[in-house]
């Protein structure tokens, strides 16, 4: 019977041994080991990553920088390491010795790259890396083939320190660096938590410090770079990060964003700036004031075009790009790819290189390191919230160390949901929606990144660009109106290679999302609910309105 009890319990005994089975490897693997001998899993293994290796969340290791690992294989030995390439196969192919070297740190042998590595991959093997990584190239020139190791972007040493926690470049990352670092412009899609910011962010450092006059002087007359983002949160993040690249390289960045005191953002801007980092609207509003000149900006970002498309953003991107110099290098990143984003990207751009990863049929890819996991639940807010709670109990309480995101749609039940977890066992609860002022958006969000056992219910203000490590668990309480949200929402865990679970709530109001959200599980190879993968909306309505379950 469709929605009754029984219904509902054995849906949720399945989805729940579905999770118990993965979650008892994870319990399965040494937990006594330290971080320097704990082995992981490596590309040849047949057994899938547990879902909760997502952060070693009863060691508290950090696993988002660690995915690169799963190159390496690391024996405890008496005393001693040995380091073995996990794919074999390809590197006999390539001529790469297997030899297994010993009494050298792993952290050493991961480091160093191989001779022909270094040379890059010639065009048959970069048609199957472009395969493996559902890359699609709108220019195959061979100029553009893609940098696999970061030896071949020949980093200056004060630059090194902003990838030593990786082995290997990102897809979007190893094929975006040859279009940019050609100056061509780049139109660049791919999923949430792809590594997108250092894709761009790199090589504009790069061509900036190359500069003979324009690079480490100081620059009192405007930026040679502005880097655009739609919201407040990930304008600030996006600076975090130029910030903690540039000041090494003696490069002063600047942050300009609404909510906030304009003053003193603007004094900041007296000193000069190479780059700065904003939200289109404060920009206009501080150019049209004469306190900032784009005259001299060689390089413009459009990060999350989509997101700045649907807040209305389109004329004033327009207004910004016709102050600019004609010779500039123009770049703009999506996660999602609609006809609209895609034409208004050839508007802006002029003959741009466009790199899809894993963009099919124009539905967009979710990350395949995330589990998800859709449960066919009422609409009724006190049925949602029991199910929340048992969620919690199971997969948060009994680990320190982990994190989790609830999305709501909208503002009052987002403060009538934290209210009610404090209140019931969750003091350290957190709130975000768009009610409140900037100030109190960062605090929370720096409470919720900062205590590791704690968690933040919001609204899909932040569903972009939030970028904080060991997010264990993504609850749709709700879900959003659009499956680009959806995607974004469930990208902020399973971020930078890391393993991560989101869990969906389904009900009758979802109806219109049913066809793009099995298209999104099936292309991510996620279990679609058999009533969920038979059903058709006409179908969803006329059961769901037969079926009146009594509160």
């Amino acid at each position: 019977k469709f929605g009754g009890e029984d219904y509902i319990a054995k849906q949720r005994r399945e989805i729940e041994n579905t999770i118990e089975r993965e979650y008892m490897k994870y319990l399965q693997t040494p937990q006594n080991l330290s971080q320097d001998t704990r082995k992981l899993p490596t590309e040849e293994s047949d057994e899938p990553d547990p879902v909760f290796q997502i952060a070693g969340l009863k060691k508290g290791v950090l696993s988002g920088r660690w995915y690169d690992l799963r190159y390496c294989m690391r024996e405890e030995k008496t005393g001693n390491f040995s380091v073995q390439l996990a794919d074999c196969q390809e590197n006999s192919k390539l001529g790469i010795s297997n030899k297994i070297r010993t009494n050298v740190s792993p952290l050493q042998i991961r480091r160093k790259p191989s001779k022909l590595k270094r040379q890059g991959l010639n065009d048959n093997e970069t048609a199957a890396w472009r395969r493996k990584n559902h890359i699609i190239l709108s220019d195959e020139n061979p100029i553009f083939n893609p940098y696999t190791t970061f030896n071949q972007l020949n980093l200056p040493k004060n630059l090194r320190g902003a990838v030593e926690n990786f082995v290997l470049p990102m897809p979007i990352q190893a094929q975006s660096w040859p279009v940019l670092m050609k100056g061509r412009n780049i139109i660049g899609v791919a999923e949430t938590g792809s590594g997108k910011t250092l894709a761009f962010l790199l090589p504009i450092i790069m061509k900036i410090l190359e500069m003979p006059v324009l690079g480490t002087n100081l620059v009192t007359r405007g930026p040679l770079a502005v880097l655009l983002a739609p919201t407040r949160e990930l304008t600030a993040q996006t600076f975090q990060v130029a910030q903690s690249i540039g000041e090494k390289c003696g490069l002063i960045c600047n942050i300009l964003f609404g909510g906030v005191n304009k003053h003193r953002q603007t004094k900041r801007l007296r000193n000069g700036t190479h780059i700065i980092v904003t939200s289109p609207g404060r920009l206009l509003e501080v150019q049209r004031e004469r306190k900032l000149s784009l005259s001299r900006a060689r390089f413009m970002v459009l990060d999350e075009a989509d997101r700045m498309l649907d807040l209305g953003y389109k004329e004033d991107i327009l207004n910004i790009t016709a102050l600019l110099p004609a010779e500039r290098q123009m770049m703009m990143f999506s996660a999602t790819w609609p006809d609209e984003v895609a034409a208004f990207g050839h508007q802006v751009l002029k003959n741009p290189v466009t790199v899809m990863v894993g963009i099919r049929e124009n539905v967009p890819l979710a990350c395949p390191n995330i589990l998800q996991i859709v449960e066919i639940i009422s609409t009724h807010p006190t049925v949602r919230y029991m199910r929340l709670k048992e969620l919690l109990r199971k997969y948060h309480d009994p680990y320190p160390h982990s994190r989790v995101l609830i999305f709501v749609r909208e503002q009052h039940k987002v403060k009538n949901l934290d209210k009610r977890l404090r209140e019931e066992g969750y003091p350290y609860s957190q709130c975000v929606h768009a009610g409140k002022t900037q100030r109190e958006r960062l605090k929370s969000i720096r409470i919720f990144s900062k205590r590791e056992h704690s968690i933040l219910v919001a609204t899909d203000v932040a569903a972009r660009g939030l970028d904080i490590p060991n997010i264990a668990m993504v609850i749709n309480f709700a879900l959003p109106f659009r499956i680009e949200d959806y995607v974004h929402r469930i990208g902020r865990t399973g971020r930078a290679g890391a393993k991560g679970l989101a869990y969906t709530f389904f009900g009758r109001d979802d109806h219109r999302m049913m066809g793009k959200l099995k298209k999104v599980l099936i292309q991510s190879g996620a279990p679609v609910p058999l009533d969920l993968r038979k059903m058709r909306p006409r179908d969803y309505d006329r059961q769901t309105e037969a079926v009146k379950m009594d509160y």
